[in-house]
Protein backbone atom coordinates (compact mmCIF):
# COMPACT_ATOMS: atom_id res chain seq x y z
CA UNK A 1 0.00 0.00 0.00
CA UNK A 2 1.30 3.19 -0.80
CA UNK A 3 2.00 6.31 1.69
CA UNK A 4 2.76 9.82 0.97
CA UNK A 5 4.95 12.22 3.52
CA UNK A 6 4.63 15.72 2.80
CA UNK A 7 8.64 16.38 3.69
CA UNK A 8 11.89 14.17 4.84
CA UNK A 9 13.77 15.11 7.76
CA UNK A 10 17.24 17.55 6.56
CA UNK A 11 19.59 14.86 7.73
CA UNK A 12 17.86 12.78 5.21
CA UNK A 13 17.71 14.48 2.45
CA UNK A 14 21.17 15.09 2.83
CA UNK A 15 22.12 11.82 2.97
CA UNK A 16 20.16 10.60 -0.13
CA UNK A 17 21.98 13.62 -1.99
CA UNK A 18 25.29 12.27 -0.66
CA UNK A 19 24.49 9.24 -2.47
CA UNK A 20 23.97 11.04 -5.86
CA UNK A 21 26.97 11.82 -8.21
CA UNK A 22 28.49 14.75 -8.23
CA UNK A 23 26.59 16.47 -10.89
CA UNK A 24 27.15 19.96 -12.72
CA UNK A 25 31.43 19.55 -12.91
CA UNK A 26 31.44 21.52 -16.28
CA UNK A 27 29.60 24.32 -17.43
CA UNK A 28 29.32 25.14 -21.36
CA UNK A 29 29.67 28.37 -22.70
CA UNK A 30 29.23 29.78 -26.40
CA UNK A 31 29.24 32.93 -28.42
CA UNK A 32 27.42 33.84 -32.08
CA UNK A 33 28.76 35.45 -34.32
CA UNK A 34 27.93 36.06 -38.13
CA UNK A 35 29.12 32.62 -39.82
CA UNK A 36 31.17 31.16 -36.73
CA UNK A 37 30.30 30.07 -33.28
CA UNK A 38 32.75 29.86 -30.16
CA UNK A 39 32.67 27.03 -27.67
CA UNK A 40 34.96 26.91 -24.44
CA UNK A 41 33.85 25.18 -20.96
CA UNK A 42 34.98 25.84 -17.18
CA UNK A 43 34.97 23.00 -14.44
CA UNK A 44 33.23 23.35 -11.27
CA UNK A 45 33.59 22.45 -8.14
CA UNK A 46 29.97 22.30 -6.67
CA UNK A 47 31.78 21.75 -3.24
CA UNK A 48 33.98 24.28 -2.68
CA UNK A 49 32.05 26.42 -4.98
CA UNK A 50 35.09 26.86 -7.65
CA UNK A 51 35.24 27.62 -11.25
CA UNK A 52 38.35 27.25 -12.85
CA UNK A 53 39.83 29.40 -15.80
CA UNK A 54 38.13 28.67 -19.65
CA UNK A 55 39.29 26.05 -21.29
CA UNK A 56 41.01 26.35 -25.31
CA UNK A 57 38.60 27.68 -27.60
CA UNK A 58 36.87 26.18 -30.32
CA UNK A 59 35.76 27.44 -33.24
CA UNK A 60 33.42 26.02 -35.71
CA UNK A 61 32.12 27.53 -38.74
CA UNK A 62 28.56 27.50 -39.67
CA UNK A 63 28.96 26.38 -43.31
CA UNK A 64 30.96 23.23 -42.20
CA UNK A 65 29.14 22.72 -38.61
CA UNK A 66 25.39 22.36 -37.33
CA UNK A 67 25.82 24.67 -34.72
CA UNK A 68 22.79 24.31 -32.60
CA UNK A 69 23.21 23.44 -29.21
CA UNK A 70 20.68 20.02 -29.35
CA UNK A 71 23.20 18.65 -31.72
CA UNK A 72 26.44 19.02 -29.30
CA UNK A 73 27.60 16.74 -27.33
CA UNK A 74 29.92 16.65 -24.35
CA UNK A 75 31.40 14.31 -21.76
CA UNK A 76 33.88 14.48 -19.31
CA UNK A 77 35.91 11.72 -17.31
CA UNK A 78 39.20 10.04 -16.06
CA UNK A 79 41.50 8.38 -18.25
CA UNK A 80 43.64 6.14 -16.07
CA UNK A 81 45.93 5.03 -19.36
CA UNK A 82 47.25 8.97 -19.29
CA UNK A 83 46.40 9.37 -15.77
CA UNK A 84 44.08 12.49 -16.82
CA UNK A 85 40.73 14.04 -17.11
CA UNK A 86 38.96 14.77 -20.80
CA UNK A 87 36.13 16.43 -22.52
CA UNK A 88 35.02 15.16 -25.43
CA UNK A 89 32.88 17.07 -28.06
CA UNK A 90 30.54 15.74 -30.22
CA UNK A 91 29.23 17.73 -33.05
CA UNK A 92 27.62 17.22 -36.60
CA UNK A 93 29.67 17.87 -40.07
CA UNK A 94 26.55 19.39 -42.23
CA UNK A 95 29.05 18.67 -45.49
CA UNK A 96 30.27 14.71 -44.66
CA UNK A 97 27.35 14.21 -42.63
CA UNK A 98 29.73 12.52 -40.00
CA UNK A 99 30.34 13.10 -36.37
CA UNK A 100 32.85 14.19 -35.60
CA UNK A 101 35.05 14.01 -32.02
CA UNK A 102 37.41 16.29 -30.62
CA UNK A 103 38.91 15.84 -26.78
CA UNK A 104 40.49 18.03 -24.81
CA UNK A 105 42.86 17.15 -22.17
CA UNK A 106 43.00 19.28 -19.22
CA UNK A 107 46.67 20.86 -19.00
CA UNK A 108 46.38 20.96 -23.12
CA UNK A 109 46.66 24.00 -24.96
CA UNK A 110 43.91 22.56 -27.70
CA UNK A 111 41.30 20.40 -28.55
CA UNK A 112 42.63 17.33 -30.57
CA UNK A 113 40.53 15.84 -33.32
CA UNK A 114 40.20 12.11 -32.78
CA UNK A 115 37.69 10.31 -35.36
CA UNK A 116 34.60 10.63 -37.37
CA UNK A 117 31.79 8.01 -36.93
CA UNK A 118 28.64 7.90 -39.24
CA UNK A 119 26.68 6.80 -35.90
CA UNK A 120 24.91 10.57 -34.65
CA UNK A 121 23.82 11.08 -31.35
CA UNK A 122 20.07 11.80 -30.96
CA UNK A 123 19.33 15.23 -29.60
CA UNK A 124 18.55 15.40 -26.16
CA UNK A 125 20.72 15.02 -23.37
CA UNK A 126 23.62 16.74 -23.55
CA UNK A 127 26.31 14.79 -21.44
CA UNK A 128 27.42 11.26 -21.90
CA UNK A 129 27.36 9.38 -19.31
CA UNK A 130 29.98 7.35 -18.18
CA UNK A 131 30.71 3.91 -17.46
CA UNK A 132 33.94 1.73 -17.28
CA UNK A 133 36.28 4.44 -18.76
CA UNK A 134 33.72 4.81 -22.01
CA UNK A 135 31.17 8.17 -22.55
CA UNK A 136 27.94 6.53 -23.53
CA UNK A 137 24.87 8.19 -25.73
CA UNK A 138 22.08 6.75 -27.60
CA UNK A 139 22.53 7.53 -31.28
CA UNK A 140 20.63 6.81 -34.36
CA UNK A 141 22.26 3.81 -36.66
CA UNK A 142 22.00 5.62 -40.04
CA UNK A 143 21.09 9.06 -40.08
CA UNK A 144 18.20 9.05 -42.65
CA UNK A 145 18.36 12.26 -44.86
CA UNK A 146 20.50 14.05 -42.61
CA UNK A 147 20.06 13.52 -38.80
CA UNK A 148 18.82 17.13 -38.30
CA UNK A 149 15.66 16.45 -39.94
CA UNK A 150 14.79 12.90 -38.32
CA UNK A 151 11.47 12.35 -37.16
CA UNK A 152 10.95 10.19 -34.12
CA UNK A 153 7.60 8.17 -35.41
CA UNK A 154 9.72 7.50 -38.24
CA UNK A 155 12.24 5.40 -35.92
CA UNK A 156 12.18 1.70 -35.01
CA UNK A 157 14.46 -0.22 -32.42
CA UNK A 158 16.39 -1.65 -35.43
CA UNK A 159 17.61 2.10 -35.76
CA UNK A 160 18.67 3.03 -32.09
CA UNK A 161 21.79 1.81 -30.51
CA UNK A 162 24.47 3.26 -28.03
CA UNK A 163 27.14 5.38 -29.02
CA UNK A 164 30.48 4.44 -26.76
CA UNK A 165 33.78 6.29 -26.24
CA UNK A 166 36.71 4.48 -25.02
CA UNK A 167 38.41 7.54 -23.36
CA UNK A 168 41.59 5.38 -22.65
CA UNK A 169 42.03 4.33 -26.59
CA UNK A 170 39.60 7.26 -27.81
CA UNK A 171 37.80 4.99 -30.34
CA UNK A 172 33.97 4.59 -30.43
CA UNK A 173 31.64 1.50 -31.02
CA UNK A 174 27.84 0.59 -30.85
CA UNK A 175 26.22 -1.12 -28.88
CA UNK A 176 22.70 -2.80 -29.59
CA UNK A 177 19.83 -2.23 -27.61
CA UNK A 178 18.37 -5.01 -24.78
CA UNK A 179 16.99 -8.29 -26.78
CA UNK A 180 13.46 -8.05 -25.34
CA UNK A 181 13.25 -4.62 -26.33
CA UNK A 182 11.16 -5.10 -29.80
CA UNK A 183 8.01 -2.43 -29.99
CA UNK A 184 8.21 0.71 -31.67
CA UNK A 185 8.50 3.05 -28.69
CA UNK A 186 5.96 6.17 -28.02
CA UNK A 187 8.91 8.67 -27.34
CA UNK A 188 12.53 8.35 -26.93
CA UNK A 189 14.35 6.50 -24.10
CA UNK A 190 17.18 7.65 -22.14
CA UNK A 191 20.10 6.63 -20.65
CA UNK A 192 21.82 6.99 -16.81
CA UNK A 193 23.90 4.81 -14.64
CA UNK A 194 23.04 2.68 -11.40
CA UNK A 195 25.80 0.65 -9.40
CA UNK A 196 28.24 1.55 -11.88
CA UNK A 197 25.99 -0.04 -14.40
CA UNK A 198 24.76 1.65 -17.88
CA UNK A 199 20.65 1.53 -17.61
CA UNK A 200 18.26 2.30 -20.05
CA UNK A 201 14.62 3.79 -19.08
CA UNK A 202 11.56 4.24 -21.02
CA UNK A 203 8.21 4.01 -21.88
CA UNK A 204 6.43 1.25 -23.40
CA UNK A 205 3.64 -0.89 -23.87
CA UNK A 206 2.24 2.01 -25.78
CA UNK A 207 3.13 4.60 -22.82
CA UNK A 208 1.25 2.73 -20.16
CA UNK A 209 4.51 0.96 -17.95
CA UNK A 210 7.89 2.59 -16.94
CA UNK A 211 10.68 0.19 -17.68
CA UNK A 212 14.17 -0.25 -16.75
CA UNK A 213 16.86 -2.20 -18.09
CA UNK A 214 20.44 -2.54 -16.53
CA UNK A 215 23.80 -3.56 -18.65
CA UNK A 216 25.35 -5.79 -15.77
CA UNK A 217 28.49 -6.22 -18.12
CA UNK A 218 29.34 -3.22 -19.91
CA UNK A 219 29.86 -3.72 -23.44
CA UNK A 220 28.46 -7.35 -23.18
CA UNK A 221 24.90 -6.82 -24.84
CA UNK A 222 23.82 -10.45 -23.95
CA UNK A 223 23.81 -8.66 -19.95
CA UNK A 224 21.24 -6.48 -20.44
CA UNK A 225 18.51 -7.10 -17.69
CA UNK A 226 15.10 -5.88 -17.03
CA UNK A 227 15.11 -5.01 -13.34
CA UNK A 228 11.24 -2.84 -13.47
CA UNK A 229 8.52 -3.12 -15.35
CA UNK A 230 5.66 -1.55 -13.58
CA UNK A 231 2.58 0.12 -15.10
CA UNK A 232 1.91 4.33 -14.57
CA UNK A 233 -1.60 2.54 -12.90
CA UNK A 234 0.46 0.92 -10.32
CA UNK A 235 2.67 3.77 -9.56
CA UNK A 236 -0.50 6.26 -9.49
CA UNK A 237 1.48 9.35 -11.14
CA UNK A 238 0.06 9.04 -14.26
CA UNK A 239 1.30 11.99 -16.45
CA UNK A 240 4.56 12.38 -14.26
CA UNK A 241 7.77 11.01 -16.01
CA UNK A 242 10.30 9.09 -13.88
CA UNK A 243 14.22 8.97 -14.38
CA UNK A 244 16.20 5.91 -11.56
CA UNK A 245 18.81 7.47 -9.46
CA UNK A 246 20.03 5.04 -6.75
CA UNK A 247 19.58 1.26 -6.03
CA UNK A 248 20.24 -0.44 -3.09
CA UNK A 249 23.15 -3.10 -2.94
CA UNK A 250 21.27 -6.06 -2.37
CA UNK A 251 19.46 -4.67 -5.38
CA UNK A 252 16.03 -4.49 -3.39
CA UNK A 253 15.39 -1.01 -3.16
CA UNK A 254 14.77 1.60 -6.09
CA UNK A 255 14.85 5.15 -6.17
CA UNK A 256 13.03 6.75 -9.05
CA UNK A 257 12.59 10.75 -9.42
CA UNK A 258 9.84 12.19 -11.00
CA UNK A 259 11.64 14.58 -14.09
CA UNK A 260 10.14 18.12 -13.52
CA UNK A 261 8.92 18.66 -9.38
CA UNK A 262 11.26 16.96 -6.77
CA UNK A 263 9.22 13.91 -6.22
CA UNK A 264 10.49 10.82 -5.11
CA UNK A 265 9.27 7.32 -4.91
CA UNK A 266 11.23 4.44 -3.15
CA UNK A 267 10.32 1.49 -4.85
CA UNK A 268 10.61 -2.27 -3.19
CA UNK A 269 11.49 -4.79 -5.67
CA UNK A 270 12.29 -7.85 -3.00
CA UNK A 271 8.47 -9.65 -4.09
CA UNK A 272 7.13 -9.05 -7.63
CA UNK A 273 3.75 -9.99 -6.43
CA UNK A 274 3.65 -7.48 -3.29
CA UNK A 275 5.71 -4.45 -4.54
CA UNK A 276 5.38 -1.47 -2.48
CA UNK A 277 6.15 2.08 -2.85
CA UNK A 278 6.59 5.11 -0.70
CA UNK A 279 6.64 8.65 -2.32
CA UNK A 280 8.19 12.00 -0.78
CA UNK A 281 9.38 15.22 -1.71
CA UNK A 282 12.80 17.20 -1.31
CA UNK A 283 13.07 20.33 -0.38
CA UNK A 284 16.23 21.88 0.55
CA UNK A 285 16.19 25.14 3.47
Amino acid sequence: MPFCVQELPQELILEILSWLPVKDLMRFSYFDKDGFTEYWVRFWNPATRIMSEDSPHIVLFDYEYLNVRSYLKFGFGFDDLSDTYKVVMFHLNVQSIKTETRVLTLGDSSWKKTLNCPLFPMPGKLVGQLVSGNLNWLALSNTFNGPYVYEWDGVTIDDLVILSYDLKNDTYRSLLMPHGLVEVLAREPYLGVLKGCLCLFLDCYEDTHFVVWLMREFGIENSWTKILDVSYDELIRIGLKFMPLLMSENEDILLLATERDSQFVFYNLRDNRNRSYSWFRCRLT
